[in-house]
C-alpha cells in the first residue's frame, strides 16, 4: 500500500486523467500528465500544494496542456521519456493540429529519462519503466505499488498505435513487461478507471499474460 497520497482529476479537452502525488504533511507535490491548467492548479490551491515536478508519461497534446502554466507558477523541472520529446518540442508531432485543428508551442524538458531511471520528488521515488508502442519514447512511472502508465494499457483495452510511431508489436512487448509486476499493482491510466496488472493479465481482450 502506498504510503502517500494520489488526486485523480478527468481534465481536458478529451478527458485525461491528471494525477496529483503527494505526501499529506509535505506541502509537495508531483503532476503527472497535466491536461489543463485550470483544474490541476485549483486542486493544488485547495490542498495547499506546491508542484514541485511535472512527469510525462508520454507527448501527446491531451497529457501536455498544463505543463507551461504550472511551470509559470512554480517554476517545476519537466521529465519525459528521451524518445517522446520531439513530441513536445515540434507541435507538428504531438498529434494537436491532426487531431483538435490547433497546435501547442513547443515545450521544452528540463530531464529526459529511459529505462531503469528513477524520479525522486516530494518525497516519492518513481522508476521509469520504458513502454514504446503507443508512441516511441512513451514511459510509465511505478511508485510503490501504482503503475501510472499513459495510454499503454487501460481497463479493458490498450493504446491506440495507429500514431505515427506508434507500433503494436512494441506496444504489446511493453503491456506483457509490465504484466511481471505484481498481481496487485494498481494501474492508473491516462485515460479511464483504475485497473490492477492481475486482472489484465487475465482479462484484456488485447494482451494477455503469456503462458508458461
Amino acid at each position: 500500500m502506498a504510503d502517500f497520497r494520489v488526486l485523480h482529476i478527468p481534465c481536458g479537452v478529451i478527458g485525461t486523467n491528471t494525477y496529483v502525488v503527494y505526501h499529506e504533511d509535505g506541502g509537495e507535490a508531483v503532476v503527472i500528465d497535466p491536461a489543463e491548467s485550470t483544474a490541476v492548479l485549483a486542486s493544488l490551491e485547495h490542498h495547499q500544494l506546491k508542484c514541485v515536478c511535472v512527469l510525462l508519461t508520454h507527448g501527446h497534446f491531451d497529457h501536455v496542456m498544463g505543463v507551461e502554466a504550472l511551470r509559470a507558477r512554480y517554476e517545476c523541472p519537466v521529465v519525459i521519456g528521451a524518445g517522446d520529446e520531439p513530441l513536445i518540442t515540434d507541435p507538428e508531432q504531438g498529434m494537436a493540429r491532426q487531431l483538435m485543428g490547433f497546435e501547442l508551442p513547443p515545450i521544452l524538458a528540463d530531464r529526459t529519462v529511459d529505462d531503469g531511471d528513477t524520479v525522486e520528488a516530494a518525497g516519492v521515488t518513481f522508476r521509469v519503466l520504458a513502454c514504446p508502442g503507443h508512441t516511441k519514447g512513451g514511459v510509465s512511472y511505478l511508485a510503490q505499488d501504482l503503475l501510472f502508465c499513459g495510454d499503454t494499457l487501460f481497463q479493458g483495452s490498450i493504446g491506440r498505435t495507429d500514431f505515427p510511431g506508434g507500433s503494436f508489436e512494441e506496444l504489446a512487448q511493453s503491456i506483457r513487461r509490465l504484466y511481471e509486476l505484481p498481481d496487485d499493482t494498481k494501474v492508473l491510466p491516462g485515460h479511464g478507471d483504475m485497473t490492477t496488472i492481475g486482472y489484465e493479465a487475465q482479462n484484456n481482450p488485447y494482451v494477455r499474460r503469456e503462458e508458461a
